[in-house]
């Protein structure tokens, strides 16, 4: 698990009593400005499964592996500020699906030819991409 927090300040430049100013630990007399912040937390885990085994003695063997990645990502607010901010439950969410088979074959101790397949499935969500 992964956890970013941030800390923002909305102020209006030059607004308020006294002068708006950039320091966030002033009051500024002005009700539009307010502290919100922002906790990201990020629930990832990933799944594998590997297998070797010869086929031709020491000259040939495959390596066949399923692999499984999922990432369930949530980004939470608070804030000072009159309105309320809604919590994302879809940001960051991934899913991935790895299937590989490869064949290698050993010409010598110190030469060998590999070949491969490879699959991956690759799904995304994120409300920002979702509309």
């Amino acid at each position: 698990m992964s956890k970013a927090d941030s800390n923002h300040y909305v102020y209006f430049a030059g607004s308020g009593t006294p002068a708006q100013t950039a320091d966030p630990t002033l009051e500024d007399g002005n009700d539009s400005s307010y502290h919100w912040t922002q906790d990201i937390d990020d629930a990832f885990w990933t799944y594998r499964l590997t297998t070797q085994f010869p086929i031709i003695g020491e000259k040939l063997h495959m390596i066949l592996s399923w692999e499984y990645q999922n990432s369930d990502g949530e980004s939470n607010f608070t804030t000072e500020g009159t309105s309320a901010l809604e919590g994302i439950d879809l940001s960051d969410d991934y899913t991935m699906k790895t299937l590989e088979a490869k064949a290698i074959y050993a010409f010598s101790e110190k030469l060998d030819f590999t070949i491969g397949y490879i699959y991956e499935k690759y799904e995304y969500e994120d409300l920002q991409y979702e509309g």
